[in-house]
């Protein structure tokens, strides 16, 4: 492939919850610029994609439905934050390049898009020709064992022998975001983001099950999550996640990242406040999407999921309109780190009582709402040992996040909890 020069022009496509594909637009990239290095572009929609009925905004603070050209300022990639977010982050972009033998000078984003095509998640593609371009990179479930093996010896060593197993993994990894690996199954006719043990996970954590058990609480503290289950690669673990962006008909269904609908890049601070603000904008059903970020906003502050960037919060196109998209890639403080990404207002990157009751003014709810689910979700929260044990998590590796979910919930909670002790095998 050669280095991307003068104006790159790519066809986007979205395909909708029945499988059908419309051309919603181009983009156009210049680039780069000699001295700095940088992009320009632009995007515009076409002009059968705005008189069809079924049209939608891509973002729609962003990107509103209008025959306008909106310009990119976005230097580094010369796209909006819309695009990317198709695109795999650490994991699959480092698998995306290997498989396509791309150098620096053409892995940027314009070029990973197009090389990408049709494999990313969620309902965007994108091509160089006036065709749409949609394959499935899934590999059968049978083959998740050669995959996890395929994924320890790739980061070993960095090598990439020509066995199936290795092709294997290209072809899957070419498309799940996220820093930890990844792969698409299928099981039957269902599709799953297989998640792997990494090398990089920190010493005596099991990354998988720990997510898993993470999930699982969520859901006792009423979240809605992806359906998850762990199944058993010889020794290892590997959660199998159900996708979410495809719909029952086999169609697919259009994502955005809060990061994206927030214009924020790169290094950021920003708010749980200006968060549940922009839901609450974006959201076709606000009344119903407000008090469910709030939900999560308090299980983050008391489980002490500090990870909490905006790329893992989506708001997805169901048909009808965007709705707050269920919620992934949760853990307590595994690198105990203390201060969440996200800030609690004026309260800074560390949650207070006060903090959560405050933020529930902010998404709209009365303090009896608000109270009503902080007293929820901490009695979800009183009972993670249980859970964690449940899924398979280690008496020792309990003992690790014990004390920060118990400052947490003693600190954070409802007055009614502050007083648990919830040391594992309490």
């Amino acid at each position: 492939m050669a280095a991307m020069t003068g104006i790159q022009q790519i066809f986007v496509w979205t395909q909708d919850p029945h499988g059908r594909f419309l051309r919603a637009g181009t983009l156009r990239v210049r680039g780069p610029d000699p001295v700095h290095g940088t992009l320009t572009g632009a995007f515009r929609y076409e002009e059968g994609y705005l008189a069809n009925a079924g049209a939608f905004p891509l973002d729609p603070i962003h990107l509103p439905l209008s025959p306008e050209v909106f310009e990119a300022r976005r230097p580094r990639s010369g796209v909006q934050g819309v695009f990317e977010d198709a695109l795999p982050d650490e994991w699959g972009r480092a698998l995306l390049i290997r498989r396509h033998q791309l150098s620096a000078t053409e892995s940027r984003v314009p070029d990973l898009l197009l090389v990408m095509g049709g494999e990313g998640m969620g309902a965007l593609s994108f091509s160089a020709r006036r065709s749409p371009r949609r394959t499935d990179p899934s590999v059968a479930l049978r083959d998740l064992e050669s995959l996890v093996q395929a994924v320890a010896d790739y980061e070993q060593s960095g090598a990439l022998p020509s066995d199936l197993a290795i092709r294997a993994l290209l072809r899957a990894g070419s498309s799940p975001g996220g820093a930890r690996p990844k792969a698409l199954v299928r099981d039957g006719a269902a599709l799953y983001l297989a998640k792997f043990p990494s090398a990089k996970d920190p010493v005596g954590v099991d990354m998988v099950r720990v997510e898993a058990a993470s999930l699982a609480l969520a859901r006792q503290a009423g979240i809605e999550t992806a359906e998850t289950r762990v199944v058993l690669c010889g020794s290892r673990p590997v959660l199998l996640s159900r996708r979410f962006d495809v719909s029952p008909q086999g169609g697919r269904y259009h994502q955005i990242s809060l990061q994206s609908l927030m214009g924020v890049d790169g290094y950021y601070f920003e708010t749980y406040g200006r968060l549940a603000e922009v839901i609450g904008r974006v959201s076709s059903a606000p009344n119903i999407d407000r008090p469910a970020i709030y939900r999560r906003i308090v299980f983050h502050a008391l489980l002490g999921h500090t990870d909490d960037h905006l790329k893992n919060i989506l708001m997805q196109h169901d048909g009808q309109g965007f709705r707050l998209a269920p919620a992934f890639d949760l853990a307590p403080d595994v690198f105990q780190r203390g201060e969440h990404i996200l800030g609690f207002g004026t309260h800074g990157p560390r949650p207070s009582r006060t903090a959560l009751a405050d933020l529930g003014a902010v998404c709209g709810l009365s303090s009896e709402q608000a109270g009503a689910i902080r007293a929820q979700v901490a009695g979800a929260v009183k009972g993670w040992d249980a859970v964690f044990a449940q899924e398979g998590v280690s008496p020792a590796e309990r003992s690790r996040y014990a004390p920060d979910i118990k400052r947490r919930l003693a600190v954070v909670g409802a007055p009614l909890i502050s007083q648990l002790s919830v040391a594992p095998g309490e």
